[in-house]
């Protein structure tokens, strides 16, 4: 059952919301942040809430439908203000574009993975799901499994053909067998030690415990201190923990300012002894950035960023 290749129709989506939503109700469909809606509506003109007597903003399913849109292709890399201010017909050739791009690069057993919670299958879901597990070993799971799957579901839950909450129940089933294969992996060998977390402002944290599964696997001793940790308790973290690094996940709905604002803040309070590696769609697409992040931008470069580290760990050791 393929569901990548359906075109995008904004008026006969499945799970299409019937009746209008509320910002918050919207902010929770979309991952946008509030903030971010009202700005696009007063820099764009879209959104386009109707309000309520009492001023409260109202969103039509087919405006809710369209930011899903919008926020697969900032996903996918595009900036907002290219993308935002789009009429329905232009977004919906982009994203045929992308769909038919994305189709030819998709394992179809990945494909199939979604399809059978599609039909309702949930346990056949997660029987497929551990058997890519045990076949495949963590690091080709994570690279052959789990990145597509995310990425395909999040292309599915926009294009209105599997409904939020699904999209959660993938989330919470790769986090159990990411934990379970985390629980498996044998003890750092290496000496290296990793501070994982993610800044204010970025509560997914998928990434983060993908990139540590690798990590573990490379022998490094990781520290997961969990989402949204503010500088200064990171700051506080590293002078108890003493990391000889720091890795951040950064997805697409961090905004470009903030997340340069507190990168530089990070870099300015965090030891210069303590590398920063940062990775994710909200990371990469930026260009200025501090001079000491070092960008990871896919998760199979992930070992090579270790080499330096792992370098000058030895060379402290011997000296």
């Amino acid at each position: 059952m393929k569901i990548i290749n359906t075109p995008v129709n904004f008026r006969s989506m499945n799970s299409l919301p019937t009746a209008p939503m509320t910002i918050d109700e919207v902010a929770r469909d979309s991952g946008l942040g509030k903030d971010t809606l009202r700005v696009w509506e007063k820099r764009y003109g879209f959104p386009d809430p109707s309000r309520s007597d009492n001023g409260e903003r109202s969103y039509p399913a087919e405006q809710v439908q369209r930011l899903r849109l919008i926020c697969r292709l900032i996903n996918q890399g595009r900036r907002p203000g290219a993308v935002v201010p789009l009429h329905p017909e232009q977004l919906e050739v982009i994203a045929r574009e992308a769909q038919q791009t994305a189709s030819q690069e998709t394992d179809p057993q990945v494909e199939a993975l979604v399809a059978l919670l599609q039909a309702g299958k949930t346990d056949q879901f997660r029987q497929e799901l551990a058997l890519r597990v045990e076949q495949q070993g963590p690091q080709d799971f994570i690279h052959q499994t789990a990145e597509p799957l995310l990425r395909l579901t999040g292309t599915a839950w926009a294009d209105g053909q599997i409904p939020i909450y699904l999209e959660h129940y993938i989330t919470q089933q790769l986090t159990t067998s990411i934990n379970l294969a985390l629980s498996q992996v044998a003890a750092p060998a290496t000496g290296l030690r990793i501070l994982l977390t993610t800044l204010p402002g970025e509560p997914h944290g998928m990434g983060i415990m993908m990139v540590e599964l690798l990590l573990r696997l490379q022998g490094v001793e990781t520290i997961n201190i969990g989402l949204e940790t503010p500088i200064d308790q990171l700051q506080d973290a590293c002078q108890l923990l003493q990391p000889h690094a720091i890795a951040l996940s950064f997805s697409a709905i961090q905004k470009r300012p903030q997340t340069l604002s507190q990168l530089q803040e990070l870099e300015q309070n965090i030891p210069s002894s303590i590398a920063i590696l940062a990775g994710g769609q909200g990371i990469t697409r930026l260009r200025a950035l501090p001079g000491r992040i070092q960008v990871v931008r896919q998760m199979t470069h992930l070992k090579k960023a270790l080499k330096p580290l792992l370098k000058q760990l030895n060379e402290s050791h011997t000296s």
